[in-house]
């Protein structure tokens, strides 16, 4: 009788495929805290580290190195050339008044959310360009009335209920600036004018509008 090659099959030790098993559950757990101590790490210097030390951080030195980045705030006005008060600042209306042309705005600003900066407005440069003329506005701090031709904080609030804005130009996170604009020319219907601040730690900030039609005592500018 004639017996046919015999084929041995391997087959696998039990203990030597839970070694290997064993040995795959150790690696996920080597690469699992791998990945936890790069997530650390990443946190600690883009987000965790504090603003004000040394080891500021990526994202926080990057901010700072750009610059707080101002916005507005809900809606622009404009005011008739009509001598106030606006906003309950007091104007001197020097020159006349022109009642059926735009005399002032006001633009409410904030720091963009999650800017950590602040921006001294003490210094700024304010400008109000139309009709292809730019012309700058100096600062009343506490001059009152306004004369044409310059500009105040009318008012300050806080994004957080029940706090305060301090009483200083700095404008911080959560501030609210309600910046008054007092140009030395007033601005006829239709007109399309811009309103540019610069200051020292922001970004340039600019808004475009355009005069309504028609003159209005308060009118929403959008």
């Amino acid at each position: 009788m004639t017996i046919g090659p015999v084929v041995c099959r391997h087959r696998p030790s039990p203990l030597i495929h839970a070694a290997d098993e064993g040995l795959t559950g150790l690696e996920l757990l080597i690469l699992c805290a791998l990945v936890l101590c790069g997530l650390y790490l990443v946190l600690h210097l883009t987000v965790l580290a504090p603003a004000g030390g040394d080891d500021r951080g990526v994202v926080v030195g990057a901010m700072e190195e750009g610059g707080s980045l101002l916005i507005e705030d809900g809606e622009v006005y404009g005011f008739a050339d009509d001598g106030g008060p606006y906003e309950g600042v007091a104007v001197t209306g020097e020159g006349g008044l022109h009642p059926d042309m735009m005399g002032a705005v006001l633009v409410s600003v904030r720091l963009a959310t999650g800017d950590l900066g602040g921006v001294d407005l003490s210094s700024a440069t304010v400008t109000m360009t139309a009709d292809g003329r730019t012309a700058p506005l100096s600062l009343s701090a506490a001059n009152r009335p306004l004369d044409r031709g310059q500009w105040t904080v009318a008012s300050r609030s806080h994004v957080i209920p029940f706090r305060q804005a301090d009483d200083d130009l700095v404008l911080e996170p959560n501030e609210i600036f309600e910046v008054l604009l007092y140009p030395e020319e007033r601005l006829a219907p239709n007109t399309r004018f811009t309103v540019g601040i610069t200051a020292e730690g922001g970004m340039p900030f600019s808004l475009r509008r355009t005069v309504p039609p028609a003159i209005r005592s308060v009118m929403d500018l959008g």
